[in-house]
């Protein structure tokens, strides 16, 4: 018999995953990582929506010239005035920001020969009934980010709101 120390400390249980539908939700986090061919963006909103609150969606936006055209719709639905021009991007400037996101259920074949769901972010749009934060004091998203300053920018940024 094998015995383990686990520290399950702070685990929530479940996923937490938001199944396929449209939700209203909060830019919780952005990190760049690198892809098979362009870093990307990848995306963490958490849903807002009664009945859904804290379920969590993943988005990823390419960052290749080609594929453009997904991180500038995501930026508009969040607020953004996207020029048609170079410009510099602070993506802490989109947390706290509110989207609707529509999720859709991506099936896949695992190794094992199973299908299973994958539920992915297809597209983000304007929320119609919350009016958009201000970029410097965007509202906290629910749950506890007391290690982020949201008054805070960088001023290294060139998307106006």
């Amino acid at each position: 018999m094998t015995v383990l120390n686990v520290d399950f400390t702070g685990v929530e249980s479940g996923a937490g995953y938001l199944p396929a539908g449209s939700y209203k939700a909060r830019v919780k986090s952005i990190e760049v990582k690198s892809g098979n061919k362009a870093d990307y963006l990848n995306w963490c909103f958490v849903s807002i929506e009664p009945g859904s609150e804290g379920g969590v969606g993943y988005l990823m936006t390419s960052l290749a010239d080609n594929a453009l055209w997904k991180l500038k719709g995501v930026l508009e639905a969040l607020g953004a005035e996207i020029p048609q021009s170079k410009l510099k991007l602070d993506t802490d400037k989109f947390i706290g920001r509110v989207g609707t996101i529509h999720v859709v259920d991506e099936p896949y074949t695992g190794s094992d020969g199973m299908t299973r769901s994958s539920y992915k972010i297809q597209d983000v749009f304007p929320c119609s009934d919350e009016p958009v934060q201000p970029a410097a004091e965007p509202t906290p998203p629910a749950g506890d980010y007391s290690d982020v300053d949201f008054k805070a920018t960088s001023g290294g940024d060139d998307i106006p709101f």
